[in-house]
């Protein structure tokens, strides 16, 4: 990352950037520095969320909507998984997009099909 050494704590290609902190730390740093490695990543493999976390608080960044999604605060990170699994599944599946002519991308009805 230009000449200065850093790591990503999780990267998952295409969906998902960790940067985590001490508990109790500011996560002003933690968002600077996973906005570092976003922009170092290869344009195809640049993740759509960015998870921030001290242990203790943790927010999550829809960076393609430059929104963030944290209404909700986790105590465990099976907590999180199943927020973000259900969020994921509504807005996905259920939640009307513009560009698609107010319909979800993927419509209940063929969930329900199989199809």
């Amino acid at each position: 990352m230009n000449n200065k050494s850093g790591f990503i704590d999780l990267c998952w290609p295409r969906v998902l950037l960790v940067e985590q902190k001490s508990a109790g730390r500011d996560l002003t740093k933690a968002a600077t520095h996973a906005g570092g490695y976003f922009d170092a990543l290869k344009e195809t493999e640049r993740p759509r969320f960015q998870l921030l976390c001290d242990f203790q608080t943790f927010e999550l960044l829809d960076r393609d909507r430059r929104e963030i999604l944290n209404a909700e605060w986790f105590v465990t990170t099976k907590q999180a998984q199943t927020a973000i699994n259900a969020w994921l599944k509504q807005y996905n599946n259920i939640r009307p997009h513009q560009a698609l002519n107010m319909r979800p991308p993927v419509p209940e009805t063929l969930l329900k099909n199989g199809t």
